[in-house]
């Protein structure tokens, strides 16, 4: 079984126009913070986000789906940088013309919006997403999707952010206790879980000056908490973050990928040989990652050896 994961593409058909539409004098659509990273002109996170080059981001993995002969494309949210209508049909027609399986999660950026074409889900894959939890068994492997939501304060799940209240986003904890009784009900099956928003710490060592770095999600934690004990979890699999990092516990791994959008511009390859996880970093496209890189000279998001590359022996 072999998985191509790809993570935070950020597309958008027109950055300018975006922003003038999403926070244009007729009143702010978007949470007022969503563009506070912009410096000349360029929309800055750890490096230089590349959200102009959707295009020749999708290019290179169009060229990585050839390469690699997938049996899914698992996106891990944020594939546009706003759900702008005008974003969600370029990306969606992008991916839905890769020849191979697709499968997705929300991300944050995949929610802002709440209006007709916006749903990213219901472009890609319409009447799939009525919980926040998907799953398949595929070549003896399991696979859990969990998607994003929205609460708002009166504690209600919703997906959409409301711009004008403070929202918090994270995964459903009835999606949480239906992930683990799947666990439970098959438990000679291996599985993987996918999200959006990681579902451990990252590990304080990562933290320095300068470094936007996120914590975990609250509600994943009882799934999380799975990765210490023996079980019939692997490992979980996430985004958000945009750098590579690699966590081993006693019973599984947490492994955040890098984003498409800025430096290294990778994707992954995961496979499943029936025993063991083999995954690695793939690169998408290094001009753009070297240009990426280039502003502000900070290689550590592409992470260490291990971070790119490690070898997961399940019991």
């Amino acid at each position: 079984m072999r998985l191509l994961l790809a993570t935070d593409l950020h597309y958008s058909a027109d950055l300018a126009a975006e922003v003038a539409a999403n926070l244009g004098a007729a009143g702010a659509r978007l949470p007022a913070d969503t563009y506070d990273h912009m410096a000349d002109g360029k929309l800055y996170w750890h490096n230089l986000m590349l959200v102009e080059e959707g295009e020749r981001l999708c290019d290179g993995l169009a060229r990585l789906v050839d390469q690699e002969q997938p049996d899914l494309l698992i996106l891990l949210g944020d594939l546009v940088n706003v759900n702008w209508t005008r974003n969600v049909a370029a990306a969606a027609r992008r991916i839905a013309a890769l020849p191979c399986p697709v499968r997705l999660v929300t991300g944050n950026h995949d929610i802002y919006l709440d209006e007709d074409g916006c749903r990213v889900q219901d472009a890609l894959a319409p009447g799939d997403f009525a919980t926040g939890l998907r799953h398949e068994i595929a070549d003896g492997l399991g696979i859990l999707y969990l998607d994003l939501f929205a609460q708002d304060a009166a504690g209600l799940y919703h997906k959409r952010i409301d711009p004008a209240a403070t929202e918090r986003m994270d995964y459903r904890p009835e999606d949480i206790a239906a992930a683990l009784r799947l666990l439970d009900a098959h438990p000679q099956t291996p599985w993987l879980a996918f999200g959006h928003v990681p579902m451990t710490a990252p590990d304080p060592a990562l933290r320095a000056p300068g470094r936007k770095i996120g914590g975990a999600a609250a509600h994943a934690a009882p799934l999380a908490a799975r990765l210490h004990a023996p079980g019939n979890l692997l490992g979980v699999i996430c985004g958000h973050q945009h750098f590579a990092h690699f966590q081993r516990f006693a019973h599984g791994f947490h492994w955040t990928l890098p984003s498409l959008v800025e430096y290294p511009c990778a994707a992954a390859i995961v496979e499943w040989t029936g025993r063991e996880v083999q995954a690695r970093t793939v690169a998408v496209d290094a001009a753009l990652a070297a240009r990426s890189l280039q502003p502000r000279q900070a290689a550590w998001t592409a992470g260490d050896a291990p971070d790119r590359a490690f070898t997961w022996h399940h019991p």
